[in-house]
């Protein structure tokens, strides 16, 4: 698969940058490169076989993936760090909608327990401005 390499290093020194593709081969091995590379990721979650099928937020939340992400198919670092953007993306907007569904027909304590924080704040949000 040939990717375009547009994924986003800013916040990584040359010498993380250079360890992380040094590292390419061994995607576990960049789990403490993660908060840098994706905003409030504590961790990615790691099957035995090597795919990638969920990530803990910094607050412990753990999120699995909608779809799952293969390293060894993508090939080089850069191609399988935006997959898993894009798997970031896809699964934070089905669970956003999920959640949005769910607030009308759950009691709002239950709700809260039942979803990840910010998406909590951002459906809270979304029918308080509908309320008002």
């Amino acid at each position: 698969m040939a990717c375009s390499i547009r994924f986003r290093f800013y916040f990584l020194s040359n010498d993380e940058l250079l360890e992380i593709l040094s590292e390419a081969k061994d995607p576990i091995a960049l789990q403490p490169f993660v908060k840098k590379c994706f905003e409030a990721v504590k961790e990615l979650v790691f099957e035995e076989n090597g795919e990638i099928s969920g990530m803990v937020s910094l607050e412990g939340e753990k999120i699995s993936f909608v779809d799952r992400v293969n390293p060894a198919a993508s090939g080089a670092v850069e191609c399988w760090l935006l997959e898993i953007e894009s798997a970031i993306k896809r699964t934070m907007h089905s669970i956003a909608r999920e959640s949005l569904a769910a607030y009308a027909k759950t009691a709002r304590t239950t709700w809260i327990l039942q979803w990840p924080g910010q998406l909590v704040l951002n459906g809270s949000h979304v029918f308080w401005t509908r309320e008002v």
